[in-house]
C-alpha cells in the first residue's frame, strides 16, 4: 500500500510539473504485482535470459544468472552477464526482461521501480563499457509500408555504475529511433541513490512525438522527441517491456561482469 500510495503521489507532481499529454484519468492501474504468479492475461510468455525480443542491439548474450519473480507485490528482474575472455573489442549483453501481453493497445507507460543492487567490472583494455541498465519501452508503430526495419521504438532508460560515471550517480535518457531513422535523443540526467524512480512514456500521437518523465526523490526531468511521417501503421513486430539488463565490455586482462537488480512496484498504462 505504502508503494502504490508513492507512485500516485509521484504522478500527480509529474502532471502539475509538466505540460506532457498524460492526463490523470487517461492512466489506469495495469498490474500492482499482487498476485503469486504473473498474470498470462497481462504479461506475454515470450523468453528471458536466453534470448530477446527486443533486439535494439546486435551484442551477442551472454548470461550465466538470470531470473523474473514476483514477491512482496513487486516483480524483481535480475540478470549477470560476462565478457568473453578472448577479445579486447565490443561487448556481451544480458536481458532479463517483461512483455506486454497486448502492446498495441498501450500508447502510455508509466512505472515506479528501485535499484536493487548493481555492479560491474570494466576492462582496461577496452573502451566499451560495463554497466547495468533498467529500461522501459518498445515499438509503437510503422513508419512504412510493413518491414520490420521501419518499426519506430521508444525507449527510456537508467544506467548504473559503468566506467564513465561518477561514483554513485547514474545516467538516465531517452530516445526514439527505428532500424532505418534516428529521430532524436534527450538526456534525463545523473539521478542518485537506489529510487525510487518514476518513469513515464507517453505518445502523442497528434502531434507526433514522444513525451518522457523521469522522477526521481531529488528531480524531475522531462522532454519530448518529435518524429516525422506516416504514422497511422501498426509495428510489424508489436513489443513492450520492461527489463533490466546488462552490457559487458571483452577483456584479455581480467574477468568482466555487469549485474542489474530492479524492482518494479506498479504500471500504469492508457489501456
Amino acid at each position: 500500500m505504502r508503494v502504490l500510495h508513492i507512485s500516485l503521489v509521484v504522478i500527480v507532481f509529474l502532471l502539475l510539473a509538466t505540460s506532457a499529454v498524460v492526463q490523470a484519468q487517461s492512466l489506469r492501474l495495469y498490474d500492482d504485482f499482487n498476485g503469486s504468479w504473473l498474470d498470462p492475461t497481462k504479461w506475454a510468455t515470450t523468453p528471458t535470459c536466453s534470448t530477446t525480443a527486443f533486439l535494439d542491439t546486435a551484442r551477442p548474450i551472454n548470461v550465466l544468472d538470470c531470473s523474473r519473480t514476483i514477491a512482496a507485490s513487486n516483480l524483481r528482474l535480475m540478470v549477470r552477464a560476462y565478457g568473453r575472455s578472448d577479445s579486447d573489442r565490443d561487448q556481451q549483453f544480458g536481458p532479463s526482461e517483461l512483455y506486454f501481453a497486448n502492446p498495441n493497445a498501450v500508447s502510455t507507460i508509466n512505472t515506479t521501480f528501485t535499484i536493487k543492487k548493481s555492479k560491474s567490472v570494466g576492462c582496461p583494455t577496452n573502451d566499451a563499457d560495463a554497466v547495468g541498465q533498467v529500461m522501459i519501452g518498445g515499438t509503437f508503430f510503422n513508419a512504412g509500408i510493413g518491414d520490420p526495419s521501419d518499426d519506430v521504438n521508444a525507449v527510456l532508460f537508467v544506467n548504473d555504475s559503468g566506467l564513465y560515471l561518477p561514483k554513485g550517480n547514474r545516467h538516465a535518457g531517452a530516445y526514439v529511433f527505428s532500424s532505418n531513422a534516428w529521430y532524436g535523443w534527450i538526456d534525463l540526467g545523473n539521478p542518485k541513490g537506489p529510487g525510487p524512480f518514476t518513469a513515464t512514456i507517453a505518445w502523442d500521437q497528434p502531434n507526433q512525438r514522444f513525451q518522457f518523465i523521469l522522477a526521481s526523490p531529488s528531480e524531475v526531468k522531462s522532454g519530448d522527441v518529435f518524429y516525422w511521417g506516416t504514422d497511422s501503421l501498426t509495428p510489424a513486430a508489436p513489443m513492450k517491456l520492461l527489463a533490466a539488463r546488462t552490457f559487458v565490455a571483452n577483456c584479455t586482462t581480467n574477468r568482466t561482469q555487469a549485474d542489474m537488480t530492479a524492482s518494479f512496484y506498479n504500471v500504469f498504462t492508457n489501456e
